[in-house]
């Protein structure tokens, strides 16, 4: 009978030996429960997790040999119980994961860990795991899904509370709802609050007019309203309710310190006088607001210290009013303010605009029609000057005057005309003190200024001073023009450059 010989280190029929501390095996029926046996070495190993071993040795995988719940690993794919999504390469096991690093370096579609669960899943926090039209991280699902309402972005995104048609959560997508202050208009193309940029935008949400300065609309509270085509009553509140019927007597009661801005709705008024210490902004509702007298004297007289910003108005008659349109008048102590932004003063027979000692800014005005025989002066005159004076994007043009005098603008002092039209006038366009830049001037005359157009624009007629696409003129003004907006409350710049004149061609 043969007998095995041990010998310490030395292969017998097929087995390992060694030292009596170490434990050798062909398979894991050789190894304890809580080991298993590496073929390679020939040595039984410790194993960590979850693999039960019967009291026979054997190895049993309670996943059925899948890879989950702790059982062997060649990578990721073989480990598919939820709590146990990352392969240790360490130990070959599947387990819990323990960083968001490895789930998203083992399990790509679900990159972030849940390390109260070992789950990797496909987000934890809406922001920053979660955006475009998934923003919201479910917490049944822990996944990112759209918005279903406002309340899911507003408890999830305190900077996004709207939820989109394509639920996304964005800043606004209503201008009521969602914006307020210096930005409160909803700008359906970004989804963003923003600041106002016309009156138009301000009927909506507040009292119908935009603070150009601020951004801002200003509320209904803060406006006198005038509208003589309703009740009304000129020594009342003037609120929306029971409105103005005149727009002096919205400037004799009304206006106040701090109420100061009059919204005139369509129609025609009488003449106004802006005096004292007054400080008045009115802006015409629509297109149709007229300021028209048959009396001798101007339909808007400014004067003392008194300051008028008039916006968006018709000054004069359709057919001929008698006195001057627009007329401020100071004096060497005194010296008023006028600030006339995208008004038509249009067929006053006694001149157009008027200033002397007065500070002023013309811009995107359309002065047409005005003079006759006996005026002192055609479209524009200016006389001495006080400190600001700006005469930007304005059309002055077919007025008329029987003196010898430039029927176009008559400056007494040096005054720059810029980005502006002035054609078809009698006489003569500008005297030598009217020093034109970027302008469009018919016969070449004023003063000596640079970049300008001696020709005639395309109107499109009919006492229409707007111009046709493609006129001279046109992308040719002042490239570094500070106006964003036309006579009609539309953007400049469109094309290439901003227009030449009180029109930018949309």
């Amino acid at each position: 009978m043969r007998q095995a010989i041990l010998l310490t280190g030395v292969v017998i029929l097929g087995l390992h030996w060694a030292s009596c501390t170490e434990r050798f095996c062909e398979n894991d029926m050789g190894c304890g429960l809580d080991e298993r046996c590496d073929t390679e070495t020939g040595k039984c190993i410790k194993v960590d997790g979850g693999v039960a071993y019967p009291v026979d040795g054997s190895v049993t995988d309670p996943d059925g040999g899948d890879g989950g719940d702790g059982g062997p690993c060649t990578g990721p794919q073989d480990c598919t119980e939820t709590n146990q999504p990352i392969c240790d390469v360490t130990d070959e096991i599947c387990r819990a994961c323990a960083t968001s690093t490895e789930c998203g370096q083992q399990v790509p579609a679900l990159p972030f860990c849940n390390t109260g669960t070992g789950a990797c899943v496909g987000c934890l926090n809406s922001d920053p795991d979660c955006g475009g039209t998934t923003p919201i991280c479910d917490d049944a699902t822990e996944s990112c899904r759209g918005c279903n309402n406002d309340t899911d972005c507003q408890n999830e995104l305190t900077d996004r509370p709207a939820c989109a048609p394509d639920r996304s959560c964005v800043g606004c997508t209503d201008s009521a709802t969602h914006c307020s202050g210096s930005t409160p208009i909803c700008n359906q193309a970004s989804w963003t609050c923003e600041p106002c940029l016309n009156h138009a935008e301000c009927d909506t949400v507040a009292g119908g007019i935009c603070d150009y300065a601020t951004g801002a609309c200003i509320a209904a509270a803060d406006i006198v309203y005038v509208n003589n085509g309703v009740t009304c009553d000129d020594n009342g509140l003037c609120d929306q309710s029971t409105p103005c019927c005149s727009i002096q007597g919205a400037l004799d009661n009304a206006v106040t310190a701090t109420r100061d801005t009059v919204l005139v709705s369509d129609g025609t008024y009488g003449r106004i006088d802006v005096t004292g210490t007054t400080s008045v902004w009115i802006v015409g509702e629509g297109q149709g607001v007229w300021i028209s007298d048959s009396s001798s004297s101007a339909q808007v007289s400014i004067s003392d210290t008194a300051t008028l910003t008039l916006e968006n108005v018709n000054v004069g008659d359709p057919s001929l009013a008698v006195g001057i349109g627009v007329n401020c008048l100071g004096s060497a102590f005194d010296h008023p303010a006028v600030d006339l932004y995208r008004n038509r003063i249009v067929n006053n027979g006694g001149g157009g605009v008027s200033l002397d000692d007065c500070n002023f800014r013309l811009h995107n005005n359309i002065v047409a029609g005005n003079g006759g025989g006996g005026s002192a002066f055609g479209g524009c005159r200016i006389g001495n000057l006080d400190v600001t004076a700006e005469f930007f994007h304005n059309t002055v043009a077919n007025n008329f005057l029987g003196v010898v005098d430039p029927g176009g603008v008559f400056c007494l002092s040096s005054v720059e005309i810029r980005s502006s039209i002035i054609v078809g006038n009698t006489n003569a366009e500008l005297d030598t003190n009217c020093v034109p830049y970027f302008s469009l001037i018919e016969d070449n005359t004023g003063g000596v200024g640079s970049d300008n157009i001696v020709g005639v624009p395309t109107f499109v007629g009919g006492g229409d001073y707007h111009l046709q696409p493609g006129s001279t003129g046109t992308d040719q003004a002042d490239p570094a023009t500070t106006l964003t907006l036309d006579i009609d409350g539309e953007p400049r710049v469109q094309g290439a450059g901003p227009d030449m004149g009180a029109d930018e061609v949309q």
